[in-house]
């Protein structure tokens, strides 16, 4: 016969006693109940196996010497589930003999109190095997939920070699037909510029053309180097004054009525691979221009300071790194952001909500422009405040 004791809402730990003496049985009852337990009791071993298909216990007190079946063959057979093997058995006997023991721990057991026990022994006993039950279980949950990860990062890094494969073959398709394109340009405007009678307008509008397909040619070549892991980047020492001057004066002559305030230092040299340096600079100053642009004078500066935030360079670069003590920067008058959203200006595909009505752009530019920066070896980064402005920070 099995009996059930406190029963309600099934949400306490279930402790099956197993002993074919009823006062031990109720001796147990009482303890276990007055203590929160959820308890179910059996007078034999094959009533304990059969109650096992109604309901799993947390844990099982199972007493040795009873008839037709001892604990010692109730404690194998449940070992021998899979389904069971996780339940702690305590074994709970008056057989004191060291053999008993030994015996109890080989065939499952993880405790063994003797009779006549102490209530708070058992209690004692009964709480630390429960315990150690939920954090092998805990743990079992943890191993699990890393190894399904795993298999999981393992598919993502497939799935990701496999279309890194698809976007290298597309890239260079790409770029071929790219190359065809821009070659028929320059070669037309050649072919216009030597063999035929042009007036002075139109001349220098081929120029434009000629000179722009050259430099797109350029940047297109430097791209696709760039996207070559293995490729080293060819370097020379650039004129970063002169390239901004330049890349402003290209930005002034299309907005002519545009009031602007430019300060360049001069003469600041860096080495870089110009036509990715450039293409750089052209996003940095073609953003500081679009959200300045609201301002009846835009102002850009542009120079090399030591006078930076630690705290602004390390919202970036959060690890132990640390740039020289001097370092471009360019500076505007624009609508400047939050800095909580610092990070959030540098992933691709991205752009701050409230910008996103008031200026045209993909939110593409300042990741391109983060990767040129860090490919060339060196930082990148920004402070800025609401509605004043500003200041990109980078090495090279």
């Amino acid at each position: 016969m099995c009996t059930k004791d406190n029963i309600s809402g099934n949400t306490r730990d279930i402790i099956l006693v197993v002993d074919d003496l009823p006062e031990n049985l109720s001796v147990l009852l009482e303890i276990l109940s007055k203590n929160g337990y959820d308890v179910r009791a059996c007078r034999s071993g094959e009533l304990a196996l059969k109650s096992l298909n109604n309901f799993k216990p947390d844990l099982i007190l199972l007493d040795i010497k009873m008839p037709n079946m001892d604990g010692y063959q109730v404690a194998e057979k449940i070992k021998s589930n899979p389904e069971f093997t996780d339940i702690p058995i305590i074994f709970i006997s008056a057989l004191d003999d060291t053999s008993d023991k030994i015996k109890a721990f080989e065939v499952g057991g993880v405790d063994y109190v003797t009779k006549p026990f102490q209530e708070e022994e058992v209690l004692a006993r009964i709480a630390t095997h429960l315990r150690i039950k939920k954090q092998e279980k805990r743990l079992r949950e943890e191993v699990e939920r890393r190894r399904l990860a795993e298999l999981q990062l393992k598919k993502n890094n497939e799935d990701l070699q496999r279309l890194n494969g698809d976007l290298q073959l597309f890239n260079r398709s790409l770029s071929h037909d790219l190359r065809n394109y821009i070659s028929v340009i320059i070669g037309a405007a050649n072919c216009l510029l030597n063999f035929y009678s042009l007036d002075k307008e139109v001349k220098a509008w081929l120029n434009i053309i000629h000179d722009k397909a050259l430099q797109m040619n350029r940047l297109l070549e430097s791209l696709l180097l760039f996207c070559s892991p293995s490729t080293e980047l060819e370097k020379i020492p650039i004129n970063l004054s002169d390239l901004v001057l330049e890349i402003i004066e290209d930005l002034k002559s299309k907005n002519p009525s545009k009031k602007t305030e430019v300060k360049v230092e001069k003469g600041l040299i860096a080495m870089g691979n110009l036509p990715l340096i450039k293409a750089a600079l052209e996003n940095l100053l073609g953003n500081a221009w679009k959200y300045s642009y609201f301002r009846e004078e835009i102002c850009l500066e542009f120079g090399k300071t030591s006078d930076w935030k630690p705290e602004a360079f390390s919202r970036l670069y959060p690890l132990p790194k640390s740039p020289p003590p001097e370092v471009f920067f360019l500076k505007d008058n624009g609508r400047g952001f939050e800095l909580d959203k610092v990070q959030e200006i540098f992933l691709p595909l991205t752009r701050l909500r409230e910008d996103k009505e008031r200026v045209e752009g993909y939110g593409l530019g300042l990741s391109i422009v983060k990767r040129i920066i860090e490919s060339h070896g060196g930082y990148i980064w920004c402070d800025s405040v609401v509605n004043e402005g500003s200041t990109f920070y980078f090495t090279l």
